[in-house]
């Protein structure tokens, strides 16, 4: 008798601990929900992106932080985001290139170009959520062409010509000058 009430109590335990590790049964409507409410949250996101990328562009202060470099033969290597970028703000323009292994002619392994910009156009697409820029700058080392093209998210890609037959391109997202955490080499 004993070794039944034993057995039960053993077998009603086990049930009862069970019961607790797997926890309540989700409802379809409560699945429902809590789906529609991620989506929710996903597209009040997207706004925030959108709101916070024409923001940056209306006002000309943002930074392209490059995650990758490229040129004209659309070979692309990644690169260090905190020596390697594009800084616009309003009518000034930084073009800077960095290696971490070696000291280059800025400090920080390449080279630093930064001069006023001379002309600054703006195209949005036709829906309005991304943006091609073109302008142009010229700097104590040359007179250079800037293609940049930025999606409703803030990633980027900017083409830079002189007046040789090279290009240089840098891959990225945008953000505003304050949040970056560049280092500016010294400009030649």
């Amino acid at each position: 008798m004993q070794r039944i009430i034993l057995i039960l109590s053993s077998v009603l335990i086990f049930n009862v601990c069970s019961a607790q590790i797997e926890g309540p049964v989700e409802t379809r409507e409560q699945k429902r929900l809590r789906k529609e409410a991620r989506i929710e949250e996903k597209r009040l996101e997207e706004e925030k992106a959108v709101a916070q990328t024409k923001y940056l562009i209306d006002t000309r202060r943002f930074i392209l932080i490059a995650d990758f470099i490229g040129n004209n033969t659309g070979n692309r290597i990644p690169v260090n985001s905190t020596i390697n970028f594009v800084k616009i703000d309003t009518s000034n323009c930084v073009l800077q290139v960095g290696s971490l292994n070696g000291i280059g002619y800025n400090g920080v392994g390449g080279i630093t170009a930064e001069g006023r910009i001379s002309s600054f156009e703006i195209t949005p697409n036709r829906r309005g959520d991304s943006y091609t820029m073109r302008m142009s700058t010229n700097t104590s080392i040359g007179h250079y062409d800037i293609v940049l093209f930025v999606n409703a998210f803030g990633n980027a890609d900017a083409t830079i010509t002189g007046i040789t037959s090279g290009a240089l391109r840098y891959y990225g997202r945008i953000i505003p000058i304050e949040n970056s955490k560049v280092f500016q080499g010294r400009s030649l």
